[in-house]
């Protein structure tokens, strides 16, 4: 059998790596973290090697008259618009193996019709694709009725990162769903509540939609992912063993047996969920770790449209701050220029440990408000535009075109309270994080 770490498919394959991040769901992205960790640029789509893959798992559930769910594009997004060049030849794969039924999650199903290949049919020559969209929050509502005027063989939806309560979601038309809370370095602060999980459990038994829980809020993926089920068996008085209460994995149905699954993923122990439900009764969940925090909350806010041809690179991953600073004070004379914090011309080892270096870039200041508040969100303007419109490269801030006032007070703001965050008594481990922020974005400055 090949080879996959995920517990509810039998094999992910990504044709290519690298993705864009468009909405809170992108936060704390486990495969960003993958990526880079690798030493790869996540927001650069690059071709792989694995384009056999998913004959050899048509072979095998072929050989046993039997079919197997492959998870596409877990490192990036089929309808990714960078991809348009190389999706043809993966349509062709996908048509070729029928024993498998392929998962294409997607969080932009706007593209999705537009990307479909030519002998689509309504779905009846794509028996095997199962079309998917990514819905942890309220505001994503929209994707679900954009999916659902698509024609498929399934409509699927991952309720993942849930991260508030999304008990009026409208499943109509959907035929699977799974939930699940984010893993990586932010799973404390936008932790799952498992009542969360627990409401479109129960929505998805009333309507007869297939449900799968794949795992709670951790640091690692697939961990607690009998949590559900402890937390149900808990609300109705009953006593289980966590080591062998059952899993919460149901399926649609297929035209053959589907092939069995491998349990990858790690059950909380009994100690292990008193430390997660401690966590909600003392208020570590909640809808209010969607709210940005007061660092990018400016007393003034003034909309202001910066076209594309306006925007000079800073460097290669993003826009100049400063570029926009001049903009806005060319249309704004009356806003009184605040001065950046004072910066030595060439700062040397031990100046760069008592003060943080600026940052001269969006980017920069997102990574950097996010080092020293893992709380932030950042609401990104709907309007996007084409990648080669922008001459910065392939930053995620690079990939909007409007912006507003917000980030140029913000990125001020930042300025000043970085210079005095040092100061704080901090662990070791934030301090020596915050310095190789401020150091790699000292080291991008244009010239």
């Amino acid at each position: 059998m090949i080879d996959t770490r995920i517990s509810w498919a039998h094999a992910s394959w990504n044709p290519w790596t690298g993705c864009h991040k468009i909405s809170k769901e992108c936060i704390g992205c486990y495969a960003d973290a993958l990526q880079t960790r690798m030493g790869r640029v996540f927001n650069v789509l690059a071709l792989t090697q694995t384009w056999k893959l998913p004959y050899e798992l048509n072979a095998i559930a072929k050989a046993q008259n039997r079919q197997a769910i492959c998870f596409v594009c877990s490192l990036s997004d089929f309808f990714h618009q960078d991809a348009d060049h190389w999706r043809r030849d993966a349509w062709r794969v996908i048509r070729d193996c029928k024993s498998v039924k392929f998962m294409l999650l997607t969080k932009r199903p706007e593209r999705i019709a537009a990307s479909l290949p030519a002998d689509w049919s309504n779905g009846q020559s794509y028996p095997n694709v199962w079309l998917g969209t990514t819905c942890g929050v309220r505001s994503s509502y929209s994707r679900i009725d954009i999916l659902r005027s698509i024609p498929c063989s399934l409509r699927f939806l991952s309720v993942e990162p849930l991260m508030e309560s999304v008990a009026d979601i409208d499943l109509t038309g959907i035929g699977w769903v799974a939930a699940g809370g984010m893993s990586g370095v932010l799973h404390k602060t936008h932790q799952m509540r498992m009542e969360w999980a627990a409401e479109v459990y129960e929505l998805c038994k009333e309507q007869n939609v297939p449900f799968l829980f794949k795992q709670a809020s951790n640091i690692h993926t697939e961990r607690g992912i009998n949590a559900l089920s402890l937390f149900l068996a808990e609300r109705e008085g009953g006593d289980v063993d966590p080591a062998t209460v059952p899993l919460i994995r149901e399926y649609p149905a297929t035209e053959l047996p589907l092939l069995p699954f491998t349990e990858h993923g790690k059950r909380f122990t009994a100690k292990d969920w008193a430390k997660y439900t401690k966590a909600a009764a003392v208020g570590v969940l909640g809808n209010g770790a969607l709210v940005p925090c007061s660092a990018l909350l400016p007393s003034r806010v003034v909309p202001m449209t910066v076209l594309s041809a306006e925007i000079s690179p800073a460097n290669e991953s993003g826009h100049s701050v400063q570029t926009l600073r001049r903009q806005h004070d060319r249309k704004d004379e009356e806003t009184p220029e605040r001065s950046p914090a004072p910066r030595p011309e060439k700062p040397t080892r031990a100046s760069r440990r008592k003060q943080t270096a600026v940052p001269m870039n969006i980017a920069d200041v997102v990574r950097a408000v996010q080092a020293v508040y893992p709380d932030a969100i950042f609401e990104w303007p709907s309007q996007r535009c084409s990648i080669s419109e922008y001459p910065g490269g392939p930053e995620v801030s690079a990939r909007f075109a409007n912006t507003t006032l917000a980030w140029i007070d913000a990125a001020r703001t930042i300025e000043n309270q970085l210079g005095q965050v040092e100061s704080r008594k901090t662990p070791a481990k934030r301090l020596t994080k915050r310095a190789a922020v401020a150091n790699d974005a000292s080291q991008r400055e244009p010239a």
